[in-house]
């Protein structure tokens, strides 16, 4: 039932989005497009809540994550991106997809990271390797959503809380181990706002690599950052590279420092490339 709303809800928007993209064509129907969509704004929301508080009622909040990965929501998970991603106007392109191992293999995922959109965009394109992120504890604070979060087996992190960030790798490589979820990671450490096209990646990042032994998948992303600018007048192109998949044998005669500046250089050269290719303006369309 909930994922039959969930495309509904996606049909009616993709339609309204067709109108919006006439507004410069017919500029008096401006105003009556916006009041338009500002109620189906409200109805969206409206479902949105409704359908997670459902399909989160069942869910026995923990103190923290571990627990075991829930198929049930995974699959709701990635139903209800195809919604958000319509309903925020995104359109998410891939290149390199076919470097990706076969979904049955549990992978460890860097990427550069520009904003709060990265992990629902690189889930959405890359639906059935049940990428679970290691994110700021902030976005476990949220009602809702933080039960949903831990079903899926995303991870809580306190990068100045030492014992707190072991516990997270610990957990991580469990995943993996235990055949549960591929795990998604931010090298940098925090959300890159300046002008620079990626920042330091942390060795204490490369933990995870080296204590599962699983492939680590480099990918780049642009355009996120347009995703609030943009939204309801303009849809946003976002696009992302699987740069390079790097097995366990040709990374662990590495040391640390060395794997995150090999893992930093490869993002820095596909994030410039990107940006090169897909221009703002073709990034904005």
């Amino acid at each position: 039932m909930l994922v039959v709303i969930d495309y509904l809800i996606a049909l009616i928007l993709t339609l309204l989005s067709i109108f919006i993209d006439k507004i410069y064509e017919r500029p008096a129907s401006f105003w009556l497009i916006v009041l338009i969509f500002l109620g189906f704004l409200f109805v969206c929301f409206l479902l949105t809540f409704i359908s997670l508080f459902l399909v989160t009622l069942p869910i026995k909040r923990k103190g923290d994550f571990g627990e075991k990965h829930s198929r049930f929501y995974r699959f709701f998970f990635e139903e209800g991106l195809i919604f958000i991603n319509y309903f925020l106007r995104i359109k998410v392109h891939i290149e390199g997809k076919d470097k990706l191992p076969s979904k049955k293999e549990r992978l460890i995922f860097m990427s550069n990271h520009i904003s709060k959109f990265d992990p629902m965009t690189c889930n959405s394109i890359l639906k059935g390797y049940d990428i679970s992120w290691i994110g700021k504890r902030s976005l476990f604070s949220m009602p809702l959503i933080n039960r949903y979060l831990y079903k899926i087996c995303f991870m809580p992190i306190d990068r100045e809380d030492l014992k707190q960030s072991l516990k997270v790798i610990k957990q991580a490589v469990k995943y993996l181990d235990e055949d549960q979820c591929s795990v998604g990671i931010y090298p940098e450490g925090t959300r890159n706002n300046t002008d620079d096209p990626i920042l330091p990646c942390k060795a204490g990042s490369m933990k995870i690599a080296y204590l599962s032994k699983k492939p680590i998948v480099v990918m780049s992303v642009i355009n996120t950052d347009k995703v609030v600018k943009n939204f309801i007048l303009k849809r946003t192109h976002v696009y992302i590279r699987i740069c390079e998949v790097i097995p366990y044998e040709d990374y662990k005669d590495l040391d640390s420092q060395s794997l995150a500046l090999k893992v930093e250089n490869i993002l820095k050269e596909n994030v410039i490339d990107l940006k090169g290719k897909y221009s703002l303006e073709k990034g904005e369309k």
